[in-house]
């Protein structure tokens, strides 16, 4: 177990710890002969016992060491101190390119220009020493802070596949290595395909831009069955119908993900190409295509005069309904607007952004209508038109379109609360 002051391989002093991921940690190291730092990482203590994460781990080590390169993290050292596997490599300044989406919710078309360009020049030097990544996705893009802009380093290559080696995929569905992977992984890679190539990374690749120019992904509906059902069968959404994407951004992310892994370029560095062309000349953030709050319609008042409903200065024009199969005060939301993917909820229910809620629509006093489950876009906690005792304005996305046909034009009972 790492612990302060720990020395590493006779060589690394263990100063503090950096960040923890399913697979491990990570810690900051000082070499106690050379007096420089190095970022240290260690195999999670559950997985150590592991034969095959071991390999992975080590596999991580070789690949990255033998990708020695401007756009790939540097690996020093390896080897394994008393029980505990090890990798020493570079100590990065910066961030991930999942915590700037994070703060930033899109990039401008320039900066997503560089990801792209940068993350295919790491990628194509794996792909010639017959190496894919297999675990592209924000999380493993690292942008290391230089004035001006950014230098990309590819991060965690313990999910890849030497072309021509017995495949490893069944590590990826280790516990706490599949979690957060899946809307990035191909389907091939889903359906777990012994054939994974170079065309998996150009996969993830798209949807990397795709969610850096929209500040949304493609798919991402409430289960992990759903979201695989999606991503292998359904067709994903234009780009241009969330944004103003630059022209020709369609086309070039649909070559970049046809499910049929045949119809797909198979050469990283041609893509990123074609994106670097449809991309000059072009500044700024895409402009989101309208505001979601403002585009979906209204729908008519309920009235009543039952004692659960608001008083007459505060009455709502809403459908009601319960999140979470719960219909006390608290769990009660109004829905102020309603379309066929998204609605507009007041509530006293605080859901925070990226939660899944379930959400029921209650169309007579006591029989429950529609059900369904729906992922939380934006949380307004500002005063607004809104009454009083509904404190949040939620938007909700469905995690599948429903009949709005079905809604009636007026309410005359809200539901009682429990």
């Amino acid at each position: 177990m790492p612990t302060l002051g720990r020395v590493i391989g006779n060589k690394y002093r263990l100063l503090y710890p950096l960040g923890k991921g399913g697979m491990g940690a990570v810690w900051v190291a000082e070499h106690v002969d050379l007096g420089v730092n190095a970022a240290v990482k260690f195999i999670d203590p559950r997985f150590a016992a592991d034969e095959r994460a071991r390999k992975r781990f080590k596999r991580e080590a070789r690949a990255a060491a033998a990708l020695q390169g401007t756009h790939v993290v540097h690996v020093f050292d390896y080897g394994i101190d008393k029980t505990e596997p090890y990798i020493v490599m570079e100590l990065l300044a910066g961030e991930t390119l999942a915590t700037r989406l994070e703060r930033e919710g899109r990039l401008p078309v320039e900066q997503v220009a560089q990801v792209v360009a940068q993350t295919s020049k790491a990628l194509g030097r794996a792909h010639d020493l017959g190496i894919v990544h297999r675990d592209l996705k924000p999380e493993n893009v690292f942008l290391v802070d230089e004035s001006p802009g950014f230098t990309v380093k590819l991060l965690d290559f313990g999910v890849a596949k030497l072309l021509g080696e017995r495949d490893q995929s069944e590590l990826i569905t280790q516990t706490g290595n599949l979690l957060g992977t899946l809307n990035y992984m191909s389907p091939e890679q889903l359906n777990g395909s012994s054939n994974v190539d170079a065309r998996a990374d150009i996969w993830a690749l798209g949807i990397m831009a795709f969610e850096c120019l929209t500040g949304e992904l493609p798919v991402d509906a409430g289960s992990t069955l759903e979201l695989i059902a999606e991503i292998c069968h359904e067709p994903f959404p234009k780009p241009s119908g969330i944004a103003r994407v630059p022209e020709g951004f369609d086309a070039w992310f649909d070559r970049a993900t046809w499910k049929d892994r045949a119809l797909r370029p198979s050469l990283v560095a041609a893509v990123a190409e074609e994106f670097a062309v449809l991309a000059r000349g072009v500044r700024g953030k895409c402009e989101l295509i309208g505001d979601v709050r403002r585009s979906i319609p209204s729908v008519v008042a309920y009235s009543s005069s039952d004692a659960h409903t608001l008083p007459d200065d505060e009455r709502s024009s809403s459908i009601p309904a319960s999140i979470n199969g719960r219909r006390d005060i608290n769990h009660i939301a109004l829905i102020a607007k309603i379309g066929p993917t998204h609605a507009v909820l007041w509530t006293r229910y605080r859901a925070e952004r990226g939660r899944t809620i379930r959400l029921t629509l209650h169309f007579e006093d006591e029989s429950l209508g529609e059900t369904t489950l729906a992922e939380v876009e934006h949380l307004d906690d500002h005063p607004g038109d809104r009454p009083e005792m509904w404190p949040y304005e939620v938007v909700v996305r469905f995690a599948k379109p429903i009949d709005v046909s079905m809604v009636p034009a007026s309410l005359p009972h809200p539901p009682k609360l429990d």
